[in-house]
């Protein structure tokens, strides 16, 4: 089912949720399905429905959540705070625990306090982000 289009999601008292193909399969979940596009750009469709945008890059807040879709967060290269691109990997996986732990606590899991010192201890645990005031020029 790799690299397979999601055409439809739809909930039933038999399967909460089933996932529709553009093949004509279909997958069935009790989980609630989660929505992750990968390394697309800024035209990615999605982003341009559910991000606000300024210039070419979406909106995010603090948390590197949408502005206008609450809990749709992004990671990766997009990720844009007060003008720096967050584009290198070293910089943009030291947010992915820090939006893994809100999301947690969001659904109410308390996130493991050993788990994330250990992240903090290794700096991969980025709240400070005047800590990347390096733009890159890629």
């Amino acid at each position: 089912m790799a690299g397979q289009r999601v055409t439809a999601i739809t909930q039933t008292a038999q399967s909460p949720y089933t996932v529709h193909l553009e093949d004509g399969q279909s997958v069935h979940t009790r989980q609630v399905p989660i929505l992750a596009t990968g390394f697309a750009s800024v035209d990615a469709p999605l982003q341009t429905d559910l991000f606000a945008h300024r210039g070419d890059r979406a909106e995010l807040n603090q948390l590197d959540e949408s502005t206008v879709t609450p809990n749709l967060f992004m990671v990766g290269p997009e990720v844009t705070h007060e003008g720096v691109i967050l584009r290198y990997i070293y910089k943009y996986r030291r947010r992915f625990a820090v939006v893994a732990a809100e999301i947690a606590q969001r659904e109410g899991i308390t996130p493991n306090a050993k788990a994330l010192a250990v992240y903090q201890a290794n700096h991969m645990y980025l709240t400070d982000l005047a800590d990347c005031a390096v733009d890159c020029v890629c």
